[in-house]
């Protein structure tokens, strides 16, 4: 009989109530659900005897295997894979449920590519599909504005074409040596029927004189094409430890599949790549990418966060932007920065609302706990326990794990002993990137720098009112340049300070060199015009190195030729 957790106590009372009745009850569930709806079997609970605990990682790598249902081979070490990934970042579930899942998951998935066309080529082709349909609207439209924007679609679909031809020829030629392998197992599975048939009919020696040597040339060919498997195969009829960590990065949407080039150079790199957006803090910058480097390739501790950090200072001086520059480097969205503003727990019964459910699941990102210091004192015992242990267990029981996780917390305590500025080029090259959309550049002298700083530049707020003060003075008269028709692609926008030094000056000089027909390709460039420097040097300096861009293009395309 099957009894729901449900009004369970009532059923074994009335079975206990029965003189004479001896009760053997199976009590199948978790703790949570136990904790549910099972709130009044303390008394029968201390009745009955756990007998199955949790898996460990090793205990279950003798289960039956998926192999027969998916038509696939699984490797022993994808299945240590399994146990040990899941261990490790699937929290919320217990083994061997999740591991099995994820086996069983990977082989669907190889299953799959092989009976359906390969993700990468359907991807391309869906994508040559939309720039068809662009080029085709765009060449009807004889608008000047979007004759840059059709050499670059032009140039995509060529360049589109050009790798998807190849990778439709590799494709081909392995579904056709998959195709082999499964057709020659197929005949050997009749082989092997039809030897145990002929064995009870008319002996296995017999049996065996017949069908022997054709399954031993089966199984000799099935060895061959395997043999000659390629690296990089786009088709696979085997399920390794790549296949897993796989679904386990789509499981959770972190990259646990192992390093590549790129994210080794990404690693590398964060350094130079961070001090590019956030400048004046090179100290802080330094800890972080070594923090993370060392986190990532697995030499940290592995009880604790990737890292975590405390950044003091006044506002403005890059605290909250660093932690978005990294959210953006590590899981490539800046948007994956889970902020918390502290303000919001200034009194002690407050701190509850901080372990409660979030609005989205988000295991691997920046958490961010602005502010710290206008939270009331109780919350640093949470956050002890989150930066200690790497865990924090919720009033249910449930235990979050924060070992994926960045944490930084901001305060402002002792700001005035750390009054350090960014550079005003910093915050004017959003308005470079701006006007580098239309092809435009920006010249900007030394002294207009300094004319900008001693504007904008508040000891308190640092470096915000540099952007606000861009906005109000640069942004607005370069907009109404470009409403007037004053400025025009291809130009270079000179900015100066005037001759009596409490206002810019600005100067548009035409340059047919800042986008390349040929390539559509536009330049971002922001010019420092040093003292002492003419206008015209700077024109011939940019005609000189976009000549050389375009002969460099032109060189390329003939080696390709």
């Amino acid at each position: 009989m099957l009894l729901p957790l449900q009004g369970l106590d009532q059923r074994l009372r009335s079975f206990a109530g029965k003189k004479g009745k001896r009760l053997r009850v199976p009590l199948v569930t978790t703790f949570q659900a136990l904790t549910t709806y099972g709130i009044d079997l303390v008394e029968q609970a201390g009745k009955l005897d756990p007998v199955i605990g949790r898996h460990d990682e090793g205990s279950w790598l003798n289960l039956e295997r998926y192999e027969a249902h998916h038509g696939i081979r699984i490797q022993d070490r994808a299945l240590v894979v399994a146990a040990q990934l899941s261990s490790r970042y699937i929290t919320g579930r217990h083994l061997p449920d999740k591991a099995i899942d994820l086996v069983d998951e990977a082989c669907a998935n190889v299953r799959v590519q092989l009976d359906s066309e390969h993700e990468e080529i359907d991807n391309l082709e869906r994508k040559g599909m939309q720039l068809e349909v662009e080029l085709h609207a765009m060449e009807k439209e004889k608008d000047k504005a979007n004759k840059a924007r059709l050499v670059e679609v032009r140039k995509e679909l060529d360049d589109l074409r050009y790798k998807l031809q190849p990778l439709m020829m590799k494709y081909r030629k392995e579904k056709e040596r998959v195709d082999e392998i499964q057709r020659l197992k197929q005949k050997k599975k009749e082989l092997i029927f039809a030897l145990q048939e002929v064995g009870r009919r008319y002996g296995l020696v017999r049996a065996v004189d017949f069908l022997y040597d054709a399954i031993q040339g089966l199984e000799t060919a099935i060895q061959q094409l395997e043999g000659s498997i390629e690296e990089n195969l786009m088709l696979t009829e085997t399920v390794g430890p790549e296949q897993i960590a796989e679904v386990v990065s789509r499981w959770i949407r972190i990259p646990v599949t192992r390093l590549g080039q790129n994210e080794k150079d990404r690693l590398i790199g964060l350094g130079d790549i961070l001090h590019h957006r956030v400048s004046g803090q090179d100290q802080a910058v330094n800890v972080v990418a070594e923090s993370v480097l060392r986190s990532r390739v697995g030499l940290g501790r592995p009880q604790q966060p990737t890292g975590s950090f405390l950044f003091l200072g006044l506002t403005g001086v890059g605290k909250t932007e660093l932690a978005k520059a990294l959210a953006e480097q590590l899981f490539d969205d800046e948007n994956r920065l889970v902020r918390n503003d502290m303000s919001k727990y200034m009194e002690q019964h407050s701190v509850s609302r901080l372990i409660g459910a979030p609005p989205g699941r988000r295991p691997y990102s920046v958490v961010l706990f602005d502010e710290v210091e206008k939270a009331h004192t109780s919350v640093f015992n949470t956050l002890l326990q989150v930066l200690d242990d790497g865990r924090l267990t919720k009033g249910q029981g449930c235990t979050v794990d924060f070992r994926n996780n960045v944490i930084i917390i901001t305060s402002k305590l002792g700001a005035e002993l750390l009054l350090t500025g960014l550079s005003g080029k910093c915050t004017i090259q959003d308005v470079v990137n701006r006007l580098a959309e239309r092809g435009i550049v920006l010249a900007v002298t030394d002294a207009t720098l300094d004319y900008i700083l001693a504007e904008s530049y508040d000891p308190v707020y640092v470096a915000r009112p540099i952007r606000r003060w861009l906005e109000r003075k640069a942004v607005i008269e370069l907009s109404r340049m470009l409403v007037r028709e004053e400025i025009d692609e291809n130009s270079i926008v000179y900015i100066d300070v005037g001759a009596k030094g409490s206002e810019l000056v600005y100067h548009v000089e035409k340059n047919g060199w800042i986008v390349n027909p040929a390539t559509g390709h536009k330049s971002e460039i922001l010019i420092q015009i040093s003292n002492g420097t003419t206008k015209t040097d700077v024109a011939q300096a940019i005609k000189k190195m976009k000549i050389e861009k375009i002969d460099d293009d032109e060189e390329e395309e003939e080696m390709e030729e």
